[in-house]
């Protein structure tokens, strides 16, 4: 079995997102890159990677002693990464980096992202990755570079910050992807920013939103669960509409009579006033807010002729009053 198999099956069992992202890239065939990568040794006869871009050659370790660069490296960022709870690594190289990192810190949660796919596969072809890998601290390992996976990799950290948040990355890679870094650097402080509004909100109603799912019990009981709908248009080309209480409803709201008969039409929460008012009957009712004050726009709107769909905190007396 080569190295490349062995790796591809340890990811299969431990990182299956991995596991299915690097099949794909090795599927496609005549793939376009930017970039040209060119498999080396350093003059240590270590596995080396030299980058071509735009005509300039870079090599992704030291072209002499790779291991040698990173102790260096590591050495000079010892201090950043001593005392810290979570630790977020960007960028891993052909595993010179992360080793070195794995070894220095004592961090409790440990965040892995290397954007270059080419880099990740050449990493995977040439050492194997277990034991480096297998560290309990490693809380996740993405790759690739499109934007959904930095959102996915942002919500993961954000759900487990407690305390001192640090990042680190090889001089190498704020060379090569200074764009990506402060793309996901600002991806991340919005996402931990939106946590910590979320815990602040979860603080202020978390007592009101318990009434409301205990008072909710029985309406629960006997309503319709939304798994109903999973695959009610499964093969159809049903185009849907959710409709927001944005400045510009009122401009656009007469295009929704004209689309009622062609797609879906899903009126969040407050935005039913404006429908009712001009006489428009979504196919759907959404409200997801839990607070009495809010459900106070249902006051005057009739929906008994509409589905409602709710969450098990929302205050559902008005609505289901009306309904």
């Amino acid at each position: 079995m080569s190295v490349f198999q062995e790796n591809i099956y340890f990811f299969r069992g431990k990182y299956p997102e991995v596991f299915d992202a690097v099949n794909k890239f090795n599927e496609v065939v005549n793939r376009v890159d930017q970039r040209q990568y060119i498999s080396c040794l350093t003059k240590n006869d270590e596995p080396n990677l030299e980058i071509q871009v735009e005509g300039k050659s870079l090599f992704l370790h030291s072209k002499y002693n790779a291991k040698a660069e990173a102790e260096k490296w590591g050495q000079s960022i010892c201090n950043k990464i001593i005392g810290v709870k979570h630790l977020f690594i960007f960028g891993i190289g052909l595993g010179y980096f992360l080793e070195e990192i794995l070894l220095r810190t004592d961090a409790q949660d440990i965040f892995i992202y290397e954007p270059d796919m080419n880099i990740f596969n050449e990493y995977i072809n040439k050492k194997l990755v277990s034991s480096t890998l297998l560290d309990k601290r490693i809380k996740l390992l993405a790759i690739g570079d499109d934007g959904l996976t930095q959102y996915h990799i942002a919500n993961i950290i954000a759900g487990y910050i407690s305390d001192a948040f640090v990042t680190v990355s090889a001089p190498i890679y704020e060379r090569l992807y200074p764009e990506v870094v402060r793309s996901f650097e600002s991806i991340t402080r919005e996402m931990i920013l939106n946590q910590i509004a979320t815990f602040q909100t979860l603080r202020t109603y978390q007592n009101e939103w318990l009434r409301n799912i205990l008072h909710n019990i029985p309406q629960i009981l006997m309503s319709t669960s939304l798994i109903k709908l999973k695959e009610a248009w499964k093969g159809q080309d049903v185009t849907a509409i959710i409709v927001g209480s944005g400045p510009s409803l009122k401009e656009d709201i007469h295009h929704l009579r004209e689309l009622r008969n062609k797609c879906l039409i899903i009126a969040a929460g407050s935005s039913i006033q404006a429908m009712n008012h001009y006489e428009i009957s979504p196919h759907f009712v959404v409200s997801l807010e839990g607070s009495e004050n809010y459900n106070r726009v249902f006051q005057d709107v009739n929906v008994s002729s509409v589905p409602l769909m709710f969450c098990t905190q929302t205050n559902c007396c008005r609505l289901l009053s009306n309904g």
